[in-house]
């Protein structure tokens, strides 16, 4: 498959599939990361030297870390979603110390690693070693924490789940009942499982990357050779990629069939995918959300905003 990319330039070449576009403020540096509110506004966090601002709409949330350097193992920062008060949620993590972090493994850097959960410009969190961090339909976030001796624990709104394990989580999901379910690595397997019976709900060889639920059960994203599947814990294969294009996640199935999930362009740009067909690329891509009957989404390349329409289902 082929997408017509929107090229970086000082005339971006906008596809017939581009419903609106528009320049952001220089004034917050470059956005890192873009989702969409549950009232289809963009929702974007940006950093610019210290500062950190997410805008959602018309709102805008600051942060600022006057102690932070800017380094290259420094500032990672993820969007995770909408506390029930309609705030966004926010993950800023980094390191502060640089020549510590360069003389260390991979595993103390992370353990070593700060992390900051704002919901708006509240902080709900601060913890080190945080990873799969997803936040809940409640508002609690759910997260692992990686220990000194690289065991972990598993731990909800400062409660802890699970106790110290030799397994790295690598995703956290939610379904409609509110039970949680978790994939990880355990020696050389991949584990998707259930964190409310500690139930192992599926073992495997092949890589697995995300879980999520859908229609009546788990499904899991998996690497099968140079194709990715998504397949149930009862072995269901719900979908797979027919291009050797990755799969980035947020896999869905649409009302009329279709099959979404982002990946990457050839030029290495984050796109959705439908039916097997890669859309325009962007350096982020919002989630799809529903507008009147329309399927659309964001992107964000260089100091530009789009507002995107999936094309129509061809028969």
């Amino acid at each position: 498959s082929r997408s017509t990319a929107i090229v970086t330039s000082s005339r971006p070449i906008l596809p017939a599939t581009c419903r609106r576009a528009e320049r952001l403020p220089d004034e917050y540096g470059c956005v890192e990361d873009l989702t969409v509110g549950p009232d289809g506004e963009p929702c974007y966090v940006a950093r610019k030297d210290d500062h950190v601002t997410v805008v959602h709409g018309q709102r805008i949330y600051e942060k600022i870390h006057h102690d932070v350097l800017n380094n290259m193992y420094g500032w990672r920062k993820r969007l995770l979603g909408f506390h029930p008060n309609g705030r966004p949620v926010v993950n800023v993590s980094f390191m502060n110390n640089v020549e510590d972090a360069m003389f260390s493994s991979v595993e103390e850097l992370n353990a070593d690693r700060q992390t900051f959960i704002y919901a708006g410009n509240e902080l709900l969190i601060e913890e080190k070693g945080m990873n799969a961090t997803t936040m809940l339909s409640d508002g609690s976030v759910v997260y692992a924490k990686r220990l000194k001796d690289n065991t972990f624990v598993v731990i909800r709104n400062r409660e802890t789940l699970l106790a110290p394990r030799n397994r790295e989580y690598l995703a956290f999901a939610e379904s409609p009942t509110g039970e949680l379910a978790t994939a990880f690595v355990e020696g050389d397997l991949y584990v998707v499982g259930s964190l409310h019976n500690n139930r192992t709900v599926r073992v495997t060889s092949s890589q697995v990357s995300d879980i999520f639920w859908h229609e009546n059960g788990w499904y899991f994203l998996q690497r099968n050779d140079k194709r990715w599947e998504i397949r149930s814990h009862e072995s269901e294969r719900l979908h797979v990629n027919q291009d050797d294009h990755g799969c980035g996640g947020q896999f869905r199935v649409l009302p009329d069939g279709r099959t979404c999930y982002t990946s990457w362009t050839r030029h290495h740009h984050a796109c959705h995918v439908v039916d097997g067909q890669l859309q325009p690329g962007f350096a982020y891509v919002s989630p799809l959300f529903e507008r009147d009957g329309e399927w659309l989404y964001y992107g964000v390349i260089d100091r530009h905003l789009y507002l995107m329409e999936l094309p129509p289902k061809t028969t």
